[in-house]
């Protein structure tokens, strides 16, 4: 199954548990929301209501779910059921769904969560979602445990999320006759719903946690396998009334490489990005199609298109991009780069003219070290996977050229580069 269908099949059950809450107010309107597509003006989610029975205080409902993320691909698609249970309380309705998937090949239904969600007569609606189960199929065997929590609200959009929260504490695969296996530990990731919707950019945060995943397999009939720990990626974006800024961080505390000719670890690794001053007016045009591929097949050249329409009033505004705070070790050993690149205002007639005169409304500033013994051994593990030892002499030599070129300064035990316009 394609991951974009997963994904997508995710998100429309999501959106639409927390949605039925979002419809409420009374049983009627309860009712009607449940009939009517979960209130959902989205033609990738078709809701069919087979039983729903509600009476003073309690009730419960039947209902199946064709899910085509991609109305460009609509044989890609998905079925899920429901069998909810619905409670009136003091502070509102409670719904509690068992939420299944059915393979459309065999017609299997397989459990995906359980999930709560809760209607307040104030007009906010909180889901939570639990997911612990095994899976054997094939000679394959999956095991995984998470939960997730997140609010639905209504604005001029239709439906978004906001306060997400998903903690997948194991996830883990073996495939049949040992073949291979991976493991997911201890992963977390928080949103505040800024990132969440396409349609309507909204400043906001998010940030992903994993404790340690590890993939393991037979290479050319010998063990081998890849360990990342300590991995964080933080992502935040603002959206002012003219200006849109985005920054963008990772950070990988080790990946580990076992089962060749030599066994490594990279440590301390970073990579961050950023983008200042940015016309917000281009994302202001590409809101009605991202809003339109809830109603038709938006074609991704289409989407190109309008993005290059609008993309010379954001060359010629101006903006930054910077890489700061970089680096990667190599047992004592590593290497680190910053950079800033900032193109002032411009008057170009088109893009070409834009990039044709790049040079005149550009300023950038660039530095970048490396130690030789990273650049050692770096090469042993490359000669190693390769089969093609480097000898020592003509290693030694190719350090000795790198540190001859342009912008570069020999340090000793490392090579700086600087380079600023």
């Amino acid at each position: 199954m394609a991951n974009k269908t997963l994904i997508g099949c995710a998100a429309a059950l999501l959106v639409a548990g927390g949605a039925v809450g979002g419809n409420m107010y009374a049983a009627k309107k309860l009712e009607h929301a449940y009939r009517n597509n979960f209130n959902l003006d989205d033609k990738r989610l078709a809701v069919t209501v087979s039983e729903f029975n509600m009476g003073a205080m309690s009730g419960s409902a039947k209902w199946s779910a064709a899910i085509t993320p991609d109305l460009c691909s609509p044989n890609a698609s998905l079925s899920a059921i429901s069998e909810d249970t619905i409670s009136l309380g003091l502070s509102g309705y409670t719904i509690r769904s068992k939420i299944s998937v059915k393979n459309p090949d065999t017609g299997k239904l397989y459990h995906l969560f359980d999930a709560e969600t809760q209607k307040s007569w104030f007009g906010g609606t909180h889901t939570d979602i639990t997911a612990k189960d095994t899976l054997t199929e094939d000679g394959a065997k999956a095991e995984w445990q998470a939960d997730a929590h997140f609010d639905v609200k209504s604005n001029a959009n239709g439906h978004s999320l906001s306060n997400l929260s998903v903690n997948v504490p194991r996830f883990a695969l073996d495939l049949p006759n040992g073949e291979g296996s991976f493991l997911l530990e201890n992963a977390v990731l928080k949103s505040d719903g800024g990132a969440l919707s396409l349609a309507a950019m909204q400043s906001g945060k998010g940030l992903l946690t994993v404790q340690s995943f590890s993939v393991k397999a037979q290479q050319d009939g010998k063990p081998f396998s890849v360990g990342i720990s300590d991995l964080q990626i933080n992502s935040s974006q603002t959206v002012g009334k003219d200006k849109f800024d985005a920054e963008a961080g990772y950070a990988i505390g080790a990946i580990k490489v076992s089962g060749g000719d030599k066994d490594f670890a990279f440590e301390q690794m970073k990579l961050n990005f950023g983008v200042k001053g940015l016309d917000a007016a281009v994302f202001a045009k590409l809101a009605p199609l991202m809003e339109q591929q809830a109603q038709r097949c938006v074609r991704p050249e289409e989407i190109a298109k309008v993005t290059k329409e609008n993309a010379l009033s954001a060359l010629n505004t101006g903006f930054t991009l910077e890489s700061k705070g970089n680096q990667i070790r190599l047992g004592n050993s590593g290497a680190k780069a910053d950079g800033e690149l900032v193109f002032s205002p411009a008057k170009a007639a088109s893009t070409d003219e834009w990039f044709q005169q790049v040079q005149q409304h550009m300023k950038y500033k660039a530095e970048a070290s490396v130690d030789k013994q990273f650049l050692r051994e770096a090469a042993k593990i490359i000669g190693s996977s390769m089969g093609q030892p480097m000898p020592e002499e003509e290693l030694e030599k190719n350090i000795n050229m790198l540190a001859q070129t342009p912008f570069a300064e020999d340090q000793g035990d490392k090579i700086v580069w600087k380079v600023q316009q």
